[in-house]
Formats: C-alpha cells, structure tokens, sequence
C-alpha cells in the first residue's frame, strides 16, 4: 500500500503522462476463471511467493483462458475496497506463458560395443558421425555410406566426434540407430561461460523444448533447468538440480568419459 500511495505522485496520469507498468517473472497461478455478463473477462488469482495471494483482472481476456500454472506478466496496479477493506489489485496487460517440454529417455535392452576411433575400419555398410563441430570430410572413402547430425533410423556404426551434451541425449541416440558398434573420439566442445549461458536463457524465454534447446547449445538439460530455476521458474516436472556453475562443471566432466566410463553408465 505504501508503495502504491507513492505511485500516486505521479499522477494526473494520462497522454504524455502513461499509467506506469510492471514486470514480474515466473509467477505462479493459483486459481482462475472466467467472468462478467459475456463471460468475456479473465480473473487469475497469483501466489505472492510469501504465503499471501494476489487478484488480477484481465478485461476481454476470455480468450485466452486457461493460462499456463506460471507466467510472465505486464501489469499496473490500484486499489480496491471490498467489504469494507482496501486490497490491491492488478490489471494484466500482457502475459507470457511458461512452459517446458521434456522427454523422459527410453530404457534399452540391447548395448553396443564402443571402441577408441583408432580401431575404426572401412568394412562398414551405414556409418552415423554425430559431434559437435564433427568434420564431414574426416571419412571421405566412406563417403556413401555417411550421415551426418542425428539419427534417423538404424545405424549400424556410430562415430561420436563429441558425445551428446547429456545421456539422455544419448539414450535417445541408441535406441534410434540400435547401433551394433561405437567408436569415441573424446573432442570436447568449447567451455561455456556460465553469464553468457545465463543471457541466452533469459533471451530464450518462454517455451522450451528442454532435449531440442539443449541439442543446439551442446549444454546438458540440467544445465538449462538450474538457470530457469535461477529465475523463479519452478520446472517441477524436472528433477532436482545442482548451481547453474556447479552443472556446468558436471558437464565438462561429461564430456571427458573414457569408454570404460560410459560403460558403467
């Protein structure tokens, strides 16, 4: 209230003089519903993150019901009295939904042997190189048999240049390929520093596609998560996660795996 009453210098409000406007990221929506004679209004009531909730009015908005559990939204605020008590309400502008795609990966019940890239031959019928930064003039005499970037169906060889930025993505690899050998490379893709990565995600809002977002960044889907969550973005499907610093050094160390390591995995 004392922060509202303050708003109130700013007055008369007006052209040349707009309503001010304000931001809150990754609020949760508690309840909502449709209202008025047309039913052509939205009201969403919002958890305030201290155990209070908070009413916001969205005229002509029906369209847009149901909104999404957390948002993004653009709102002025004013008072209100009801029963004969002064509360706060907001009146949404714009609003942003969030939201986070995930695909948990498959089970497999057939694992390939994986061999050092040393002990590649050219007795191979189909040969799939996936990597980051993978060369696609490295396996010329293979020429015919080669694809490049994901897998589209079976695969009898796979040459990792660079893993996958997560086992996920790898488990989703095998089971597509059903690859009988693998050889490693053990490249890295470049260190990712930690504000930038931060930045991207910010850019990147509002849905995700966490496998797809990850796969083009090369970073690890519990990466991406521990940023959004640096936010104010619950991502409670997902699993608990580490510092976005701390899941960034799990990555490097992912990246690094002996053969014998990814097979205990």
């Amino acid at each position: 209230m004392t922060n509202l009453a303050e708003l109130e210098l700013l007055q008369p409000c007006g052209i040349g003089n707009p309503d001010p406007l304000f931001c809150a990221r990754a609020v949760k929506v508690v309840d909502q519903r449709i209202f008025g004679k047309e039913d052509n209004h939205l009201k969403i009531v919002l958890d305030r993150g201290d155990g209070r909730k908070m009413n916001a009015i969205a005229w002509r908005w029906s369209e847009y019901y149901p909104v999404a559990d957390q948002v993004d939204i653009v709102f002025s605020a004013k008072t209100k009295e009801f029963r004969e008590e002064i509360e706060i309400e907001l009146e949404l502008k714009g609003i942003r939904n969030f939201s986070l795609t995930y695909r948990q990966p498959p089970l497999l019940s057939d694992y390939p042997q994986w061999y050092d890239i040393t002990e590649l031959r050219q007795r191979v019928s189909s040969l799939l190189i996936y990597g980051y930064d993978r060369p696609e003039n490295r396996f010329t005499e293979l020429a015919d048999r080669v694809i490049y970037d994901r897998p589209k169906g079976e695969c009898q060889t796979i040459v990792f240049w660079t893993l996958p930025p997560s086992l996920d993505h790898l488990q989703w690899i095998l089971k597509v390929a059903r690859p009988e050998k693998v050889y490693l490379c053990q490249n890295c893709p470049p260190p990712i520093d930690v504000d930038q990565l931060r930045q991207k995600i910010k850019d990147h809002l509002p849905n995700w596609d966490l496998l797809s977002v990850s796969q083009q960044w090369w970073v690890s889907p519990k990466a991406i998560v521990a940023g959004l969550r640096e936010l104010g973005y619950a991502c409670d499907r997902f699993s608990s996660t580490k510092t976005l610093e701390e899941e960034l050094q799990d990555l490097e160390r992912w990246y690094k795996l002996s053969i014998t390591e990814l097979q205990k995995r």
